[in-house]
C-alpha cells in the first residue's frame, strides 16, 4: 500500500477538528422553571414565560436584533446577551388580558372531582423570534421561528360554585 493513500487518513485521525459551526440558527423553545409545570394561567397577575432563543447569523454577517413575543406582548434581546453557542433565556411577562383564550369551565368540565387540580395544557399559545441579520455587501435580513408554549390552569372542585370554577362571573337572569 502506498504512503500517499494513508496520509489523508492519518492525518484526519490525527488532527482534532473543529467542529462545524452552522452559518444560521433560529431556534426558540419553552423553558420549563422549578418543578417542571407550565405558566399558570386564570389569575389577574401577569404570565411568566420563559424562553430560550438560539440565533447566530452566516460568517460575514453580524446579529443585530433580536426579539421574542408571545400574544401582543414583545421583548427586545440585547445581542451581546447570549453565551458562546449563541443563546439566550428570555422571561416574558404576558398580561392575564392577552392570554383568555383558555376557557377554564369547558377545560374543567371532565376534570372535576372534590378537589382542585392542576392541569396542563399543550400548545396553549404561540411564542415567535425574529432576529435580523447584517451584512455590510448584502444587507440586512430576518430570520423568523415559532414554537407551540404550554400553560398550566387550575380546575376547581366539585364543591366550588361556578364562579369560583370559571374565574368570572355567570350571567345574570334577567
Amino acid at each position: 500500500m502506498k504512503l500517499t493513500r494513508l496520509l489523508p487518513t492519518a492525518l484526519a485521525v490525527l488532527l482534532p477538528v473543529a467542529p462545524a459551526i452552522p452559518a444560521e440558527i433560529l431556534e426558540l423553545e419553552q423553558v420549563r422553571e422549578g418543578s417542571a409545570a407550565a405558566p399558570l394561567v386564570g389569575g389577574e397577575g401577569a404570565v411568566r414565560f420563559v424562553l430560550r432563543v438560539t440565533a447566530t447569523c452566516g460568517a460575514e454577517e453580524t446579529l443585530t436584533a433580536l426579539s421574542v413575543s408571545v400574544a401582543d406582548s414583545r421583548q427586545a434581546v440585547p445581542p451581546a446577551g447570549r453565551d458562546d453557542a449563541g443563546r439566550v433565556d428570555v422571561v416574558l411577562e404576558v398580561p392575564a388580558r392577552q392570554l383568555k383564550g383558555v376557557n377554564r369551565r369547558l377545560l374543567c368540565s371532565d376534570s372535576i372531582g372534590t378537589e382542585g387540580s392542576l392541569e396542563l395544557l399543550q400548545g396553549a399559545f404561540s411564542a415567535n423570534a425574529a432576529a435580523r441579520c447584517d451584512d455590510p455587501e448584502r444587507g440586512s435580513r430576518t430570520l423568523y421561528a415559532s414554537t407551540d408554549v404550554d400553560v398550566s390552569y387550575w380546575c376547581s372542585g366539585e364543591d366550588q360554585s361556578a364562579e369560583d370554577q370559571s374565574g368570572e362571573e355567570p350571567p345574570a337572569d334577567n
